[in-house]
């Protein structure tokens, strides 16, 4: 992550390190995640010292999985004859982890199930749980094992002053630009209609990052989805489970409220591996993940003194929202607003388990509902954003469409 950022802002950024990466507490037990891949796998092996083989080859699973995942994504990167003889090879070692979820792969190696929660505390991340997403899209990366570290003091000012054009390679960013369709000619994509005129802008390579519903399921071409059979693989691939998040602004400074942000980023409390409760339940939430942005920050207290802010997100089902869906932002009725006010009380609930609550004079508090997310994620406001839930047979076709579509 680092060496992109260095290179899209000219080096201009400083990063800060983070002494620990957060903790979770389950049940009455707490584990702290330390910096470091062998500080982490230490720890782990001493709570856990029966469980030690288990750690050490999912660790290794995880560096596999990673170096698996850059060779086929590399291999679409290459001139066509060489692809044609690398993608094969890519493509078994990949759809190794692919075709199987994070948990599968634990609940194989272990029966622990609350070292299995710790290793997948860092799920909310990825906005998909262990039972729905693939071993290739862990948060385990080993660059984030080796460190952990966030942008500084100089990153704000040079994102409110980042360019709208790259002098070194002609590029021009454009913002607010909604694309409609992505122009396939001949098999290959070679650029982009906007919708606001129709305009094409074409470009020898186009990099896509709509997820894999809007892209097949909007902005590409339906004659090539259909001619590959991709929209019968999407329709078997169901949303994964929703968010909301609950924003606090404070006054006073994190130190000055006591929490234990200044040494720890974020907590987790509850599981990752529960079931999300059945008819939707507001008042109840059996997961949670709490983040101190403005104590990750370090000249925030320079920017903003006095203030402190607070992050709850956590996990929750789609229907509950459902009968909302296609209503207006601020103009969606007394019971949604009485919905997201129950919940709202249920994850500040959360929060005073963790922060006393004379300590929380907040001044602002505002939840965000998966229909929020819908509103401010524009162009794709009427789209899917969830992720997607794993399920083999998808990846399988949209790498067999890829070989077709390269060869055509």
């Amino acid at each position: 992550m680092r060496a992109i950022f260095d290179d899209i802002t000219d080096a201009a950024l400083d990063w800060e390190d983070m002494a620990h990466r957060g903790r979770i507490r389950l049940g009455g037990e707490t584990f702290v995640y330390p910096k470091g891949e062998v500080a982490l796998r230490v720890e782990l092996a001493r709570r856990f010292p029966s469980e030690a083989a288990a750690i050490d080859r999912y660790f290794a699973m995880v560096h596999e999985a990673v170096a698996a995942l850059r060779e086929f994504f590399a291999t679409k990167a290459m001139p066509r004859l060489l692809g044609a003889v690398l993608k094969p090879l890519a493509r078994r070692r990949f759809f190794r982890f692919a075709d199987r979820t994070t948990r599968e792969v634990l609940e194989s190696l272990t029966s622990d199930q609350t070292l299995i929660g710790v290793l997948t505390a860092q799920c909310p991340t990825t906005a998909c749980r262990p039972r729905a997403a693939a071993l290739r899209s862990t948060r385990w990366s080993p660059a984030l094992l080796r460190r952990r570290i966030l942008p500084g003091r100089r990153s704000r000012p040079h994102r409110r002053n980042h360019r709208t054009s790259d002098p070194r390679g002609g590029g021009e960013l454009l913002i607010n630009a909604e694309v409609a369709e992505i122009v396939i000619e001949h098999g290959r994509a070679v650029g982009v209609r906007m919708a606001a005129d129709g305009a094409v802008l074409r470009a020898p390579l186009i990099i896509n990052d709509a997820g894999i519903a809007n892209t097949f399921g909007h902005l590409v071409p339906r004659a090539t989805v259909e001619r590959h059979g991709l929209q019968r693989a999407l329709d078997g691939m169901k949303p994964s489970v929703a968010h909301a998040c609950l924003y606090v602004g404070l006054k006073g400074t994190t130190r000055e409220l006591g929490s234990s942000a200044p040494t720890c980023g974020s907590i987790q409390t509850g599981s990752t591996t529960v079931r999300l409760a059945a008819p939707f339940d507001p008042t109840r939430v059996p997961f949670a993940y709490i983040s101190f942005p403005s104590a990750k920050d370090p000249d925030f207290e320079h920017r903003y003194p006095g203030r402190s802010t607070i992050d709850i997100m956590t996990f929750l089902s789609w229907d509950g929202f459902a009968k909302w869906e296609g209503t207006r932002w601020h103009k969606r009725g007394a019971g949604y607003d009485a919905l997201k006010e129950t919940l709202t009380t249920a994850l500040l609930d959360l929060l005073y388990e963790h922060v006393p609550r004379p300590g929380v004079p907040w001044t602002f508090a505002e939840l965000s509902t998966p229909l929020s997310t819908r509103n401010f994620s524009r162009p794709c406001a009427r789209r899917d954003l969830r992720p997607r839930a794993h399920a083999g047979s998808l990846p399988q076709s949209l790498a067999q469409a890829d070989h077709t579509e390269s060869a055509a």
